[in-house]
C-alpha cells in the first residue's frame, strides 16, 4: 500500500461544506490560496482546493517536487510547459494536468471567475520552486 493510500484509508467520512473551508496564502502575500482536504502537506502526501484570482492572473514559471495531478472545478486554466512549443490549450472544468516532479510549468488563470482546482501531491506545497531561471537565465 502506498503512502497516500496509508493516509487516505486512515481517515473516517469527511465531509465539508464549502463555508467551513479553511483558506491559507500558497506563500505569504500571495493572492493564490489553498484548503487542505486531506493529509498534511508540512510532512508529505496532501490533497487540496487550490484557488486563484481570475482576470489573467498568472502564477508564474515554477515546479514541483513530485508528481502533480489537478482537475479544474471552476474557471478557464491555461498550462503550460516550459520548452513545449505547441500552442497553450484553454482549459476548461474537467480538464486534467499532470507534471513530472521538476518539470517548469506556469498556470494562468483567465476570464471573469476564480479558477478552482483540485491538486494533489506527494510532497507539501513548500517543496515547490517559486520560480525557475528560464534556459536563457540558466546561461
Amino acid at each position: 500500500m502506498t503512502t497516500t493510500e496509508k493516509i487516505v484509508r486512515s481517515f473516517a467520512e469527511i465531509t465539508t461544506p464549502v463555508a467551513d473551508l479553511k483558506w491559507e496564502d500558497m506563500h505569504p502575500g500571495s493572492p493564490q490560496k489553498f484548503s487542505v482536504w486531506w493529509g498534511d502537506p508540512k510532512k508529505g502526501p496532501f490533497g487540496m482546493l487550490l484557488k486563484q484570482p481570475g482576470g489573467g492572473f498568472e502564477a508564474g514559471m515554477h515546479a514541483h517536487a513530485s508528481d502533480y495531478y489537478a482537475v479544474l472545478v471552476q474557471g478557464t486554466w491555461i498550462h503550460t510547459v516550459e520548452g513545449n512549443s505547441s500552442a497553450p490549450k484553454e482549459l476548461k472544468p474537467g480538464s486534467y494536468v499532470f507534471s513530472r516532479p521538476g518539470s517548469s510549468t506556469t498556470k494562468s488563470s483567465w476570464g471573469p471567475k476564480t479558477a478552482l482546482s483540485t491538486p494533489t501531491s506527494s510532497a507539501s506545497p513548500t517543496s515547490f520552486r517559486s520560480r525557475v531561471p528560464t534556459p536563457a537565465e540558466k546561461q
